[in-house]
């Protein structure tokens, strides 16, 4: 499988950021940036499919989408056009929050289909554990 390519360097703006990345080992970084890659390479396989990032791709993507010139440069290589992110998905009312769960169902499925591994993996960030699963992000959101 070739995964694209990007017009950034997610390694490098990692170690810029003070977020979700900051005590992320450069294999973690890396990690996460393949499977940011792979859930584009969704994306574009899958055009009608409802896709929701796990939050180390989420990371990823807004770190991409904070470089313009590269995620427009990218998005119209990739797919013609920009790829749209919703950011506020999930949060406003319950049956957002079920059509979160199933895209999210979905994305596991065409993941696992894809891939041959499992979409949600718990791992060590630092000094915590996080789980990488949109889903429960957002419920905690929703607290």
């Amino acid at each position: 499988m070739v995964l694209p390519s990007l017009s950034f360097d997610v390694l490098h703006d990692a170690k810029l950021s003070d977020g979700y990345f900051e005590n992320c080992s450069e294999e973690r970084v890396r990690d996460s940036e393949r499977r940011y890659k792979q859930f584009l390479n969704l994306a574009r396989k899958y055009p009608e499919a409802a896709l929701t990032p796990a939050i180390d791709i989420d990371e990823v993507w807004h770190m991409h989408m904070l470089r313009p010139v590269a995620y427009q440069k990218d998005c119209y290589s990739l797919f013609g056009e920009i790829l749209d992110h919703d950011g506020g998905f999930g949060k406003a009312s319950d049956r957002q929050l079920r059509e979160l769960e199933t895209a999210f169902a979905t994305t596991s499925k065409l993941w696992e289909k894809e891939y041959g591994e499992p979409y949600v993996t718990s791992v060590a960030s630092g000094k915590k554990k996080c789980v990488i699963a949109c889903r429960k992000a957002c419920k905690k959101a929703m607290q």
